[in-house]
């Protein structure tokens, strides 16, 4: 259950990256500045989004063969964050489970 509760995480960051590429298209602001000041973007998206928005501003949009297994693993280590805000949340896989089997929730709200 946590895999697909990352996976489908990771589906909001890639709809908000087509939606900051449109925004950037459109010199219009990212929908995080655009909607900054409420929690759910202020706290859950921009702390995983950003890093990942500020490693594609700073390389070519297509990269070169030579740099792409690089880049991939830079991207992939930064969408950690997903798992990390929901353990922030209290949501975890118990102890020896496999991921796919179950979650386990601390209730208490938001570590952040």
């Amino acid at each position: 259950m946590l895999c697909t509760l990352v996976r489908q995480t990771g589906s909001a960051i890639i709809l908000l990256a087509h939606a900051d590429a449109v925004a950037k298209a459109a010199q219009t602001p990212s929908l995080t500045i655009a909607c900054a000041g409420r929690p759910g973007i202020d706290v859950y998206l921009t702390p995983i989004w950003q890093p990942i928005a500020d490693l594609a501003d700073s390389t070519f949009p297509i990269p070169p063969a030579e740099d792409f297994a690089e880049l991939d693993l830079r991207i992939q280590e930064l969408g950690q964050g997903s798992v990390d805000m929901w353990r922030a949340l209290g949501v975890t896989t118990p102890e020896g489970q496999d991921t796919s089997r179950g979650l386990e929730v601390v209730v208490g709200g938001p570590t952040r």
